[in-house]
């Protein structure tokens, strides 16, 4: 499966297993039209769906960090002494980058960041970015 199109989202429901883990695949609805996660093996096949919490759903830039670790959306990055949010430009079809020190660019320099967390888990790190979209 392409980077680009990995989704991942918290899990959430009533099976066991479902305790707030990380679930990486294709997005996807059920029967009752809530979010899942549709996990894909290694050859292109699906394992398993997770019900997820839909505010923790995140898409995958395509893109590593300088550790070679994906981004998603809704990472929060380091760069030097930045702090750095990525969010989904939606009127640019684009990953944007926040800090606030110069608000929002585009994803390009995201090669030279490293993952340091994400909004979900570790929103105190969110201190040292501006809240804008």
């Amino acid at each position: 499966m392409n980077n680009r199109h990995i989704y991942r989202g918290k899990r959430i429901g009533i099976h066991a297993g479902d305790n707030g883990e990380w679930a990486f695949g294709c997005h996807s609805y059920d029967g009752a039209g809530k979010n899942t996660i549709d996990v894909i093996n290694n050859l292109g096949q699906y394992e398993e769906m997770h019900v997820i919490d839909p505010d923790t759903l995140g898409q995958c830039t395509g893109l590593p960090d300088c550790n070679k670790k994906l981004i998603f959306e809704g990472d929060i990055l380091k760069s030097q002494n930045q702090i750095i949010r990525v969010v989904w430009n939606c009127e640019n079809a684009a990953f944007d980058l926040i800090n606030k020190y110069c608000g929002s660019y585009r994803a390009r320099a995201i090669l030279k960041c490293e993952v340091i967390g994400n909004i979900h888990d570790n929103p105190e790190l969110l201190r040292e970015v501006e809240k804008k979209k």
